[in-house]
C-alpha cells in the first residue's frame, strides 16, 4: 500500500465532510493523442503506444496513474494555517505539530486576520482526511453520469439547481477552465473511495 498526496478545494472538503463525495476526477497528463495512445480501463494504468526505438513493434509502454491504484491511499491537502500562524512558526520548523490547525473549508473568515497557507504546501502531518482507493479508471470527462456527478459531491454546490452534470461542468471549469476546459472533453483519472479515514 502506497500513499499519495492530492489537493482538494474547500468545496470538495465540505462535500467529504457531508459524506456525499466519493469520487474525484483529475486530468490525465499529458493528454493522449488518439492516433498514438490508447487508454485502457485496467484499474491502475493506461496503455500508451508511442513510437520509440526502445520498444519492439507491437509493444506498449505502461504508464500508471500518478494518484495510485486500488488499495493505495490518498492523503488530502487543503488550504490551512496553524492557529495564530506566525507565533507557531517555530514549532513547525522543529517538526512539532501546532496544538490547533485552522482549515479554510471550516473557517474562511480567518483569512481576514492571517494568511492562508496554500494546499500544495500542506505537510502530511497536517492532513485530516485519508481516502482509501477502491477504484481507479480512465475515461473522457463527458462520460460522467448523473450518479458520477453526485458522487463528486455537487449537492453541496451553491449553483446546483437540479441538473447534477451541469453543476459539475461549472465546478470543473472553476478549476480547469484555462488548462483543461470542459469543452475539450479531456481524458481524466476517476478516483473512487468508499470511506474516509481521519488523521492518524
Amino acid at each position: 500500500m502506497t500513499e499519495h498526496p492530492i489537493t482538494m478545494s474547500a468545496e470538495s472538503i465540505r462535500a467529504i465532510q457531508a459524506g456525499i463525495k466519493h469520487e474525484t476526477r483529475r486530468p490525465v497528463k499529458p493528454q493522449p493523442e488518439a492516433s498514438t495512445v490508447q487508454l485502457v480501463d485496467d484499474g491502475d494504468r493506461c496503455w500508451r503506444k508511442e513510437p520509440s526505438p526502445d520498444l519492439l513493434n507491437g509493444q506498449y509502454l505502461y504508464v500508471r496513474c500518478p494518484y495510485g491504484q486500488p488499495g493505495d491511499r490518498l492523503w488530502v491537502r487543503e488550504t490551512w494555517m496553524p492557529d495564530g500562524a506566525d507565533c507557531r512558526y517555530g514549532m513547525m520548523q522543529r517538526g512539532e505539530i501546532p496544538p490547533d490547525i485552522v482549515y479554510k473549508a471550516d473557517s474562511p473568515h480567518y483569512g481576514k486576520y492571517f494568511k492562508w497557507r496554500p494546499s500544495i504546501f500542506m505537510p502530511r502531518w497536517a492532513s485530516r482526511f485519508i481516502l482509501p482507493l477502491v477504484e481507479v479508471r480512465a475515461e473522457r470527462l463527458w462520460d460522467i453520469t448523473k450518479e458520477g456527478a453526485l458522487a463528486e459531491g455537487v449537492d453541496t454546490l451553491p449553483w446546483n439547481h437540479g441538473d447534477a452534470v451541469e453543476a459539475y461542468e461549472r465546478w470543473w471549469n472553476t478549476i480547469y477552465a484555462k488548462t483543461f476546459p470542459w469543452s475539450s472533453n479531456p481524458w481524466v483519472w476517476v478516483l473512487g473511495w468508499e470511506q474516509v479515514e481521519g488523521r492518524e
